[in-house]
């Protein structure tokens, strides 16, 4: 195996001998196997391991594990612990990207301040394999296709040309140890109900299943690069790009065959995606002067041309943070005025959407305003449980030209108030009370 595992290096260029390399270990089979390999060849390497608290005692033995491990090499090994599930929460995401997202933004900042230049992880050819059904669930495309690749930026899996089956054949042969994680058996994931439940069903019809897809990410990919080749010359006829801006001809787009992948294929690199290409597609048809937005970049349907700009960076983007006795603040939408009442009586309070009535005991101090961010959440006022404000707003009919310029004022982590639309639950003012906060919301005339 190690004979492969140094050619499989060599021709994939993935990185030379005297580089540092930052080995991605959970502690499983496949990165332990990984860690192994590395030191058998006599790699400069370390090993960096997340602990992601999601399986109590068993995530803190993962870790001991590795730590081990690395003693035994007489590497470096470093480890950090992640909330994982706070994370999920405030993002709006699901526990497994929410992992993702902390490991691989604590792996690139390992790598840029400690010099390594690559990433290592244990991923292999059933994991390849694996990615590409996925991605055909969720209706990816070409791009999906492509499932895991040996090498794509700072990240390199110098296990792909193996399966599974091979590094656990090796394991028993080197008599290696690792750690079993119970939760990869669970077919309540995604990938896990792939690996146990369909992926068996193909390989009774293709044996060599996971050399077909092999094939069919390389055929992808080539036709990807292709096909990338053939629009770029096309596209010097009716589009014009200048730094991060965009200009597309409309007449001339509508003329080609195929208008949905031209369309994918010229906004995804300003992060233009699934439903909201397909609402541009949409927009051509219909009358000039609609807004869409991806979390960098502004795509106007003018007259003759789809425009695309960058969003122009709110110089109060960031969170303003409001003192007690701030007494009044302004912001890019208009201002609020903050009144701190220390004897309050109920029939004071105002029904009106730009004012907002808090119990100013449960507050925490400075609080902080800023604008919506996708992954927000709160929970509303008169309703018992949570909701993203993604789907507030939907519910709430807010244009999503409007989305965008939606500001909260927030105590600590959470939302207090949608500014001009409605109060959190957790801070409604309940009998006894001492302190009120009044906060006030003046727009800007238009």
């Amino acid at each position: 195996m190690i004979d492969r595992f140094l050619e499989n290096i060599e021709k994939n260029k993935l990185f030379n001998a005297n580089e540092k390399i930052l080995l991605a270990v959970s502690g499983g089979m496949d990165s332990v196997v990984m860690a192994h390999l590395f030191h058998q060849a006599g790699f400069l390497f370390s090993l960096a391991h997340c602990n992601f608290q999601l399986r109590g005692e068993e995530s803190d033995k993962d870790e001991r594990f590795v730590e081990e491990l690395a003693r035994n090499f007489h590497v470096q090994c470093f480890t950090k612990s992640f909330d994982t599930l706070v994370y999920s929460d405030q993002q709006g995401i699901s526990t497994q990207m929410a992992a993702r997202e902390l490991r691989y933004g604590w792996f690139e900042e390992l790598r840029k301040t400690n010099g390594f230049s690559y990433i290592s992880t244990g991923h292999h050819k059933d994991d390849h394999s694996e990615t590409i059904l996925i991605n055909m669930v969720r209706g990816s495309g070409l791009t999906g296709l492509q499932g895991i690749r040996q090498k794509w930026g700072h990240v390199i899996r110098p296990l792909w040309d193996f399966t599974r089956k091979e590094i656990g054949q090796y394991c028993n042969e080197h008599d290696i140890n690792f750690r079993e994680d119970a939760t990869n058996e669970q077919t309540k994931y995604v990938r896990n109900k792939i690996r146990h439940q369909v992926i068996p069903h193909l390989k009774e019809i293709n044996p060599s299943f996971n050399d077909s897809m092999v094939k069919l990410s390389s055929i992808a990919e080539q036709t990807g690069e292709l096909l990338h080749y053939l629009l770029e010359k096309e596209f010097e006829l009716f589009v014009e790009k200048n730094d991060q801006k965009l200009r597309i001809e409309i007449n001339r787009l509508q003329r080609l065959p195929c208008v949905s992948l031209v369309l994918y294929h010229l906004l995804n690199p300003y992060g233009f995606q699934g439903a909201v290409v397909d609402e541009i597609i949409g927009s051509l048809a219909g009358q000039p002067g609609k807004k869409f937005f991806s979390a960098s970049h502004l795509c106007l349907r003018d007259r003759e041309y789809l425009m695309v700009s960058p969003l122009e960076p709110k110089a109060d983007f960031q969170q303003i943070p409001i003192d007690e006795l701030a007494g009044e603040v302004s912001f890019a939408e208009g201002k609020l005025q903050l009144v701190l009442h220390e004897a309050f009586r109920m029939n004071q309070i105002k029904k009106e959407h730009n004012v907002a009535f808090l119990d100013a005991d449960k507050l925490q101090f400075p609080l902080t305003l800023r604008a919506f961010k996708e992954g927000d959440y709160f929970y509303p006022f008169g309703m018992s449980g949570k909701k993203k404000l993604s789907d507030y707003f939907v519910d709430e009919k807010v244009a999503l030209t409007d989305k965008q310029n939606k500001w909260l004022l927030c105590s600590g982590e959470d939302i207090v108030w949608v500014i001009g639309m409605r109060t959190d639950e957790r801070y409604r003012i309940s009998l006894p009370v001492c302190k009120v906060l009044e906060v006030k919301f003046i727009p800007h005339v238009k």
